[in-house]
């Protein structure tokens, strides 16, 4: 997980835009869990940082359904309830 924070911190401070973390699960729960709290601490670090994850939801190795259900309505909570361009739609 740092790894991630420290990259995606590194590009977005030299003046990218944001940053993808693409297959998200790929290698499993602890993966997948790591990536969802790297986009946490992202997103506090950075509130106007573009972040997208794509999901490779196959390899989630939980509770398939639950685990998505709980991850859906935390990336909601993080990502979209703090994001400045929902609240402009009103």
């Amino acid at each position: 997980m740092k790894d991630m924070v420290y990259v995606g911190s590194e590009m977005y401070e030299c003046g990218a835009d944001g940053i993808n973390f693409d297959t998200a699960a790929a290698a499993g729960d602890a993966e997948f869990l790591a990536t969802l709290k790297a986009i946490e601490i992202l997103r506090k670090k950075y509130p106007k940082m573009c972040i997208m994850m794509g999901m490779a939801s196959e390899f989630i190795l939980g509770c398939m359904e639950r685990s998505i259900m709980m991850a859906s309505a935390w990336l909601d909570s993080i990502l979209i309830n703090n994001s400045s361009w929902l609240k402009r739609l009103g």
